[in-house]
């Protein structure tokens, strides 16, 4: 992973600026409202891969208590300020938390950086800081194979079907999933991408 990860970190920390102005408009309400919906009371989230502080603020505005985690310090420095969150800078393959301690997971967009064979022990450490029953949000774009795109970020690819195998063979029971295509990309301005988005819940 070290060339991808570095790779993909190096065009976050120079475009950190761009990148939030590109995304902190997308609607997400939808998908945080369902998510919203099935958390545990009174626990804390984690927003992992939290970019430039979107979903934070969202989080923060409905009443909810939530920490950022992003790859890049420029991005958690916006997404901190932006959000008045508290935001680590970390690796979501080696999650900065203790075992079972958060009631929800949010992860739009981040996993797909991923190269696949690290996704399952990722989806292992996101399961592990959950509590019992915590719940965990995920999305993913469609398709198969992985590949470093143009400007330097690696993604991986997962049709619906082997995404949902991934999070169960993780230890998560999916609660909703969602299909939708995005109009352009937020980079890539000149295509559009499909998603797929999920909500989960650990069992045991």
């Amino acid at each position: 992973m070290a060339n991808t990860y570095a790779s993909t970190k190096h065009f976050y920390d120079h475009n950190a600026e761009s990148y939030a102005e590109a995304t902190r408009l997308l609607p997400m309400s939808d998908a945080i409202d369902a998510f919203i919906e099935q958390l545990p009371q009174g626990l804390n989230l984690a927003d992992l891969g939290c970019g430039a502080g979107r979903d934070l603020l969202t989080f923060s505005q409905r009443g909810l208590t939530a920490i950022g985690l992003d790859i890049s310090p420029p991005l958690a420095k916006l997404a901190n300020s932006y959000s008045q969150c508290p935001v680590i800078v970390g690796d979501i393959r080696a999650l900065p938390f203790g075992t079972a301690v958060l009631g929800g997971a949010w992860a739009s967009a981040s996993l797909l950086h991923l190269q696949r064979s690290d996704v399952d022990f990722a989806l292992n450490e996101v399961r592990r800081i959950l509590s019992h029953r915590g719940v965990f949000f995920s999305s993913i774009k469609c398709g198969q194979g992985e590949e470093m795109d143009a400007k330097g970020r690696w993604f991986s690819y997962f049709e619906p079907t082997d995404w949902l195998l991934h999070l169960r063979n993780a230890g998560f029971s999916v609660v909703d999933t969602h299909r939708s295509v995005q109009a352009s990309a937020t980079v890539e301005k000149d295509r559009s991408v499909a998603w797929f988005s999920c909500i989960a819940r650990r069992t045991g």
